[in-house]
């Protein structure tokens, strides 16, 4: 199993080349967002033994910590979590180095 952690948040960067119709998401949008994503970053990994968790979101701030344990290699975990947080346009870093054990 491999373990990741991140530190998910929400940051409103604007328009761009990319996004060029781009809002800011309310504060329900920002809640909904940090509540669902792990749900479908669980359906993109394929592997249904892995346990996917997040903190509660502190009143006042846009963030979570994310945990996953998966079996899925770092290249298919890194591709579905970047889909996902580019979809729910959320960002995200590591909290620590990740770890694997095969």
């Amino acid at each position: 199993m491999y373990s990741y952690r991140y530190r998910v948040y929400y940051s409103y960067m604007g328009p761009s080349h990319s996004d060029p119709f781009a809002r800011r998401k309310s504060p329900e949008e920002v809640a909904q967002a940090l509540r669902e994503f792990p749900r479908e970053l669980g359906h993109r990994l394929l592997d249904r033994e892995a346990h996917i968790f997040t903190t509660e979101a502190k009143s006042g701030t846009n963030e979570v910590v994310l945990s996953v344990e998966t079996t899925a290699s770092e290249k298919q975990f890194t591709s579905a979590l970047t889909v996902t947080l580019r979809e729910w346009k959320l960002l995200a870093e590591a909290r620590r180095p990740s770890t694997g054990v095969a």
